[in-house]
């Protein structure tokens, strides 16, 4: 939509301070889909928030890993207030404090999904509508989002974030985040999985499981459920006649609580491989206790 949004409509819900005031990640998991407009003299412009990233106080690559300074002090304010900060000294970058006051954390939003007022909006570098936003520094460009910014609560200023109705199901890819040379492993990047706007691909996802039993394969990308969709999309292993087959794509489930240990993000693992045997074996179930030569390949 190239024209601006006049009007709120009445069942977009303002995102409260309550809703910041829980851990980084769970945020930032929870902004996806949420509607994110930046005010204008003649209405609203923005759209779908496509991506996230979340920072954390005792997080080596967070800007407050070594205490509070006059630069980021934002993120020691109330849950809620902007945080932008140029990156390189060449673009700036929008985050949302989270967590209790005091505590020195956010949640960075990179991309969104441009919608209202893609006709006010600065292009930047970005071809295309769905890549106007599509990374923190295009963001906050097309927005036109400074340091004047910086302080901002949401929605006592010129920012705001919505949650509208869900018209469509989406997965959340999950994994590490990018463009930092700290703490890599993290999986505190999410995303709408395969969504155009999104800043850079997510690595591949073959299965993501349910509960305790969550299957991490690939190079340790999850794929994480997006509560409350309840959409079967198709993964899973089909038995029959003594074999497994094994379904390709992703899965939504809405019986998984918010507090399962699914959602209680840690550092990824590698999970490494059984080795195949390459010494000999007694197989005595064979043969009058013979020793057999492994088949090594």
């Amino acid at each position: 939509m190239k024209e601006l949004l006049k009007v709120i409509p009445s069942d977009w819900q303002p995102l409260s301070i309550d809703f910041f005031a829980r851990p980084a990640p769970d945020v930032a998991a929870d902004l996806l889909s949420c509607i994110l407009l930046r005010k204008t003299k003649n209405g609203w412009m923005g759209g779908s928030i496509t991506e996230t990233e979340a920072y954390t106080e005792d997080d080596p690559a967070s800007h407050t890993f070594r205490g509070k300074t006059v630069h980021n002090q934002s993120m020691f304010e109330l849950p809620a207030t902007a945080y932008v900060y140029r990156s390189y000294g060449i673009h700036y970058c929008l985050n949302v404090s989270t967590g209790a006051k005091d505590r020195g954390e956010a949640v960075l939003i990179r991309a969104m999904d441009a919608t209202f007022g893609t006709a006010s909006m600065v292009a930047g570098a970005s071809p295309g509508t769905h890549r106007l936003c599509s990374g923190p520094g295009r963001l906050c460009a097309a927005l036109k989002i400074d340091k004047s910014f910086d302080g901002q609560l949401l929605g006592n200023g010129d920012l705001a974030i919505f949650r509208a109705p869900s018209k469509d199901p989406f997965q959340t890819a999950v994994g590490p985040r990018i463009g930092i040379s700290k703490a890599m492993d993290f999986p505190w990047r999410f995303g709408v999985a395969n969504h155009p706007s999104l800043s850079k691909p997510f690595r591949k996802v073959v299965v993501e499981g349910e509960g305790k039993g969550a299957v991490e394969k690939g190079k340790g990308v999850r794929v994480r459920v997006k509560v409350g969709i309840g959409k079967e999309l198709g993964v899973g292993k089909e038995k029959g006649k003594g074999k497994e087959k094994e379904k390709s794509g992703l899965r939504t489930n809405a019986s998984v609580s918010k507090k399962s240990k699914e959602h209680q993000l840690e550092p990824l693992k590698t999970v490494k491989s059984k080795k195949k045997p390459t010494d000999e074996t007694t197989a005595a179930k064979h043969g009058k206790g013979k020793k057999l030569k492994a088949n090594v390949n």
